[in-house]
C-alpha cells in the first residue's frame, strides 16, 4: 500500500509507517516495530498508542506481552467516515461562528460592510458595539415589539451607557413598556411618540456613529449592523426630519 493513500486520508507520516509495517508483518510487539521501523521506543508507543485510538489497530496480551496488530482495513473506511462526519459537524459550527469572526475582524481592522447576527447572544453583541463606538449619541427608530429575555440585559446595558454619557432619542409606538420609559431621564433618553397604527415597525433601528444597527424581534430573533457614513447619514437625516416634525400624538 502506498503510504500517500494513508497520509490521503489523515494519517501522518510515522503512523502510516506502522501501519504499512503491521500490515505487512501481522502481529509484533513494540520493541520488532521499533527495530523495523527506527522510529524509536518512545515515537513508537506514542504512535501506537495514536492508532488504537483511531480504531485502526489492536492492542492485545499474548504471552504476556502487549502485542499489535492491524483491523480489517474496511476499519479504513469507518475512519474516513468518521473523519467526514467530524469535518461536517466543524463546517457547521465555524458556519454558527462565521458573524462573530467576521464582527471581530471588521471591528479590530476598521472595515465598512454588513455584518449578520442571531439570537440572543448575537443581539447583545450588536447593543455592546453601540457602546463600544462610544458615540455622543444613538438615534433609535424603537419596534414595539420585545424580546422579554433580553429585559434584564437591557436595564444594564442602559444603566452602562448612561455612565459612558450617550445620550438616546427614540422615536417610539405609543405603547411602550412603561418599566423601561419611568427611567428615561436617568438614562438620558428622549422620547417622541407616534402611533402604533401609523408606526407599527417591525425592526429596531439604532443609528451611532458610522453605523446602522437593525435588529428583530417579531418572528426570528436576529440582526445585523451597516457600516456606511452614506446610509447613516441618510438614516439619520429622516429621524431628525421626523423629530423635528409635528408628530401626531394619540
Amino acid at each position: 500500500m502506498k503510504s500517500n493513500i494513508l497520509t490521503n486520508i489523515g494519517l501522518n507520516k510515522n503512523e502510516s509507517l506502522i501501519y504499512e509495517t503491521l500490515l505487512s508483518y501481522g502481529e509484533m510487539i513494540a520493541s520488532e516495530l521499533t527495530e523495523k521501523t527506527k522510529l524509536g521506543r518512545q515515537n513508537t508507543y506514542a504512535v501506537l498508542k495514536t492508532l488504537v485510538q483511531k480504531g485502526l489497530v489492536e492492542e492485545f496480551d499474548k504471552k504476556k506481552k502487549l502485542t499489535y496488530r492491524v483491523e480489517p482495513p474496511q476499519k479504513l473506511l469507518e475512519y474516513t467516515e468518521n473523519k467526514k462526519i467530524e469535518l461536517e459537524e466543524n463546517e457547521k459550527t465555524l458556519s454558527s461562528l462565521l458573524p462573530t469572526l467576521m464582527s471581530d475582524y471588521n471591528l479590530a481592522h476598521n472595515k465598512p460592510g454588513v455584518v449578520y447576527y442571531e439570537g440572543i447572544e448575537g443581539i447583545k453583541r450588536i447593543y455592546e458595539d453601540t457602546l463600544r463606538e462610544k458615540p455622543e449619541e444613538i438615534l433609535v427608530f424603537r419596534s414595539p415589539y420585545e424580546e422579554k429575555r433580553l429585559n434584564k440585559y437591557i436595564f444594564d446595558y442602559m444603566r452602562r451607557r448612561a455612565k459612558l454619557n450617550i445620550k438616546t432619542k427614540i422615536i417610539s409606538p405609543t405603547n411602550p413598556s412603561k418599566e423601561i420609559e419611568k427611567n428615561d431621564e436617568l438614562y438620558q433618553k428622549e422620547r417622541k411618540y407616534i402611533p402604533i397604527n401609523i408606526f407599527d415597525l417591525y425592526t429596531e433601528i439604532d443609528i451611532y456613529g458610522n453605523k446602522v444597527a437593525f435588529m428583530s424581534f417579531k418572528k426570528n430573533v436576529m440582526g445585523f449592523i451597516v457600516e456606511s457614513p452614506d446610509v447613516t447619514h441618510t438614516l439619520r437625516t429622516l429621524f431628525n426630519l421626523i423629530w423635528k416634525a409635528e408628530l401626531p400624538i394619540s
